[in-house]
C-alpha cells in the first residue's frame, strides 16, 4: 500500500472535510439561529461520528514523527513554532478582534487560549496543546519504541490509561479545570499517537496490499460507512477511546480507495485541502465558536440546509487559509 507524502496530504484533506462537516452538523449549540436540520436527531447523531477526523489527525502526528530525520527537541521546537504561527495568526488577526466582550476573560485567559489550555476564544484550539505535548514526549517515547516496538507501544499506552485513572480519581471534576482537562486529553490520545508511530516504523500499512479493483474501492467505502455507524453508537468505554481501532481502519480504507480508483481531480482537491488543513482547522472555528460567530456566522449561513452550509464553509475556510498562508510566507521572506 502506498503511503507517500502525497497520500498523507490526501488523508489530511479527507480529515479536514470530516471535521468541518462534523461541526456544521454539530447541532443547535453551534448556531445562534434555529436551523430545521438541527432537529433531525438521527442525522446529527450519525454526523457526530465524523469526529473520527480527530483520530486521523492524531494518528498522523505519530506517523509523521517517525519519518523525521532527527527526533530531537530542535525538530519539536520547529514544528511547535509552525503550528503556533498558524494558530496565532487566526487568533490575533481574526478571533480576538471579533470576540464577544462578554466572553473575554482578560490577559490570563488569552495566554491560556494561546496554547490551547482554554478554548473560550476558539472551540477547537485544544489540539494546540496536544500537539505541543506530542512534540515534547515523542523524543523520549520514540526512542523506547524504536528499541522494542510492540512492547513499549503497549507499555506506554497502558501507562497513559493509568494516568487517566489517576486524574479521574484525584480530580473528579477535572472537566471544569482547564489544565487538568488538557492533561486528560493528552493522555487519552497518546496511545493513538504511539500506534501511528509504530505503524510507520514497522511499515505495517505498506505491507498490506489489495487487488487494484473498483470493487475493492467500493468495499472500502462501505467499510468507512460501517465504521462511522459503529462510532455513532459505540465511541468508547470509559477511558478507552475506540478511535485507536476506528482511525487506522478509516485511514487504510482511504489509502485503498485512492489506490484502486485514480480520480486525479479528487486526489488533487484533497491534497490541496490537506496542505492547508491546519489553517482550515482554526479558521472554520471562527464561524461556529460562541465567542466569534456573532461576527462570522453570517458568512456561512447562505441557506438553512446544513449540506450547503458545510460545502460553503469548506470553500470559505480554504480561501481564508490560503490568504493567511500567503501572508505568513511573505512575512517570513521579509
Amino acid at each position: 500500500m502506498n503511503f507517500s507524502r502525497e497520500m498523507t496530504a490526501v488523508i489530511k484533506g479527507c480529515a479536514i472535510v470530516f471535521m468541518i462537516l462534523l461541526h456544521v452538523f454539530g447541532g443547535s449549540g453551534w448556531y445562534d439561529v434555529d436551523l430545521p436540520m438541527n432537529h433531525n436527531e438521527e442525522l446529527i447523531r450519525f454526523m457526530g461520528s465524523l469526529q473520527i477526523c480527530v483520530g486521523i489527525f492524531v494518528f498522523m502526528i505519530g506517523y509523521g514523527y517517525a519519518f523525521s530525520k532527527k527526533k530531537d527537541f530542535l525538530y519539536s521546537f520547529t514544528h511547535i513554532k509552525k503550528l503556533l504561527t498558524a494558530f496565532w495568526m487566526v487568533l490575533f488577526l481574526l478571533a480576538v478582534p471579533a470576540c464577544d466582550e462578554s466572553m473575554w476573560g482578560g490577559g490570563k485567559e488569552l495566554i491560556l487560549n494561546m496554547f490551547g489550555v482554554s478554548e473560550s476564544l476558539c472551540w477547537v484550539s485544544w489540539f494546540v496543546f496536544l500537539y505541543i505535548w506530542a512534540m515534547i514526549v515523542m523524543p523520549f517515547f520514540g526512542r523506547l519504541v524504536d528499541r522494542r516496538p510492540y512492547l513499549y507501544t503497549v507499555v506506554l499506552s497502558a501507562l497513559s490509561y493509568v494516568a487517566l485513572i489517576v486524574i479521574h480519581g484525584l480530580v473528579p471534576e477535572f472537566g471544569t479545570k482547564p489544565l487538568w482537562h488538557t492533561l486528560w486529553v493528552c493522555f487519552m490520545w497518546t496511545p493513538l499517537i504511539l500506534i501511528g508511530y509504530l505503524c510507520a516504523r514497522k511499515r505495517l500499512v505498506e505491507k498490506i496490499n489489495f487487488p487494484k479493483s473498483l470493487w475493492v474501492a467500493i468495499v472500502a467505502i462501505l467499510i468507512i460507512f460501517a465504521v462511522l455507524f459503529a462510532k455513532s453508537r459505540f465511541a468508547g468505554i470509559n477511558i478507552l477511546n475506540f478511535d485507536i481501532l476506528y482511525a487506522p481502519i478509516v485511514i487504510l480504507c482511504i489509502l485503498t480507495i485512492f489506490s484502486c480508483w485514480e480520480m486525479p481531480w479528487l486526489r488533487k482537491v484533497m491534497m490541496e485541502l490537506g496542505d492547508k488543513s491546519v489553517y482550515m482547522w482554526f479558521v472554520h472555528a471562527l464561524f461556529l465558536s460562541a465567542a466569534t460567530r456573532g461576527v462570522y456566522a453570517r458568512f456561512i449561513l447562505i441557506s438553512d440546509n446544513l449540506w450547503l452550509i458545510g460545502l460553503w464553509t469548506i470553500v470559505l475556510s480554504y480561501a481564508v487559509s490560503w490568504g493567511l498562508m500567503r501572508l505568513g510566507s511573505e512575512e517570513t521572506r521579509k
